[in-house]
């Protein structure tokens, strides 16, 4: 037995780790009132420590691609051993001078107050449920200063198959967003930026990625393609928002002066995990230079594949008045074609030049999907639409030949088709009028 004369009540050994931490006479005077010592301590957290447990750091393997700065460790061996010394009652100077910080930190840290980064993760690591087999925990955000992890949910280490995605859902909504989920990964692939949160000295402590979205104001719809793609990171629990528009790129300024649309979401470790665990890529790798690695969506539900090519579609894809959607998407083209042909459509390589530069299929195979997504009525789908629900003539009639004998005159091919459709709705592909014109052996005029 012990006796604890400043609290005047006689401990048990056992029992130490259990009681609130009383402060000596010695603190009193400084605190300038009796404060519990031990006042927002778990249990559980103080076994940890005296256990020596937490102390190996051990638990920061149970956290997603968590990796702690040295800085983090020293401060957290600190707190370790003020632990021990706290808990035999050393006085406040006693401990201060042992652990070799300062007497006003101590005092926080027996209220459990400005704790060290990696005692509020091990706090957070103690009071969560059991993980599931080959699960980790993943914060859906990071504190805004870095000083803790928020709302931690369980993700797989590596995607397998679609089900490892809808578990994580699960936790995210009650609702089914596997919809919403896939397209936004499309877009990750496509048209949005990723920013990732990189120390200096190129350490992290976590991968956490906020996404970025740049689109011409020429088209009116690609504002409407960003508010579903913030529609989507909202159904995750992220928030996504239009800021100041932006001039345009050096590339853009070649065919508009148009300002783009800026759209940014909010930094989350999910997003670094949809990128690193669901595209297969490194926190380094971009998808404009390396290919993905998911084959295992070639076997997901149509709804996730089809939703998949809509984000691609909707950030790299075209439809063109020759009858054929494109995806432009190098060097992502192969794995876009398995997947395309995963639901049953023929499709092509795209080239420019001799370099292989993306996916072509017809436009009735890209309505059939269809490619594009229908609530964001993009100008590439009302011209798939469009090129879909127009008439196809078999064979011409006078007054068309007439008609297009008549706009050959000041015309190319692909504006014929465009006029005809728009005016009359048909569509006649600009090959076929070509070849008819070549026969009239009015070819010169009409090189597309």
């Amino acid at each position: 037995m012990e006796q604890d004369l400043s609290a005047n009540r006689i401990v048990e050994s056992k029992d130490i780790a259990e009681l609130r931490w009383i402060s000596t006479p010695q603190d009193r005077g400084t605190a300038g009132h009796q404060e519990a010592r031990l006042m927002n301590y778990d249990r559980r957290v103080i076994d940890g420590i005296l256990s020596g447990e937490a102390e190996s750091l051990r638990f920061v393997s149970a956290f997603w691609a968590f990796t702690p700065v040295e800085r983090d460790k020293e401060q957290f061996l600190r707190f370790c051993k003020f632990v021990r010394n706290d808990v035999v009652s050393m006085s406040l100077d006693d401990v201060s001078a042992s652990v070799g910080i300062h007497r006003t930190t101590v005092l926080d840290w027996r209220n459990g107050t400005s704790l060290p980064f990696l005692a509020r993760i091990y706090r957070k690591y103690v009071a969560s449920r059991k993980l599931r087999q080959g699960y980790l925990w993943l914060p859906l955000r990071i504190a805004r200063n870095g000083s803790a992890f928020e709302r931690l949910i369980q993700v797989p280490k590596k995607v397998h198959s679609e089900r490892d995605i809808n578990d994580v859902l699960k936790q995210l909504s009650s609702k089914n967003i596997i919809r919403e989920f896939a397209f936004l990964l499309g877009v990750m692939l496509g048209d949005a930026g990723k920013g990732m949160n990189l120390y200096a000295n190129g350490e992290h402590r976590l991968p956490s990625f906020n996404l970025v979205m740049s689109l011409t104001r020429r088209h009116k719809s690609n504002e409407r393609f960003a508010q579903y793609t913030a529609h989507c990171c909202s159904s995750l629990g992220l928030a996504m928002y239009r800021i100041k528009d932006k001039p345009p790129s050096e590339k853009q300024l070649k065919s508009s002066k148009s300002m783009n649309y800026a759209w940014t979401s909010e930094r989350s470790p999910l997003l670094a995990w949809m990128h690193m665990a669901c595209l297969g890529l490194g926190i380094r790798e971009t998808t404009t230079k390396n290919p993905v690695r998911m084959e295992w969506a070639l076997k997901s539900s149509r709804i996730f594949r089809v939703s998949f090519l809509q984000g691609v579609g909707e950030s790299d894809g075209s439809a063109s008045y020759n009858g054929y959607a494109r995806i432009e998407t190098w060097p992502n083209a192969p794995f876009i074609a398995n997947l395309i042909r995963s639901l049953g459509v023929t499709c092509s390589y795209a080239k420019k030049g001799d370099r292989l530069s993306g996916v072509s299929i017809t436009i009735d195979q890209a309505a059939s999907l269809p490619l594009f997504n229908k609530e964001i009525a993009s100008e590439r789908f009302l011209r798939m639409r469009l090129m879909t629900e127009a008439r196809r003539l078999h064979s011409w009639k006078p007054e068309i030949q007439l008609m297009v004998n008549e706009l050959s005159k000041s015309m190319k091919a692909p504006d014929i088709t465009r006029k005809l459709l728009r005016e009359y709705n048909i569509f006649i592909r600009p090959g076929s009028i070509n070849r008819y014109l070549r026969r009239l052996n009015l070819a010169p005029f009409l090189s597309s």
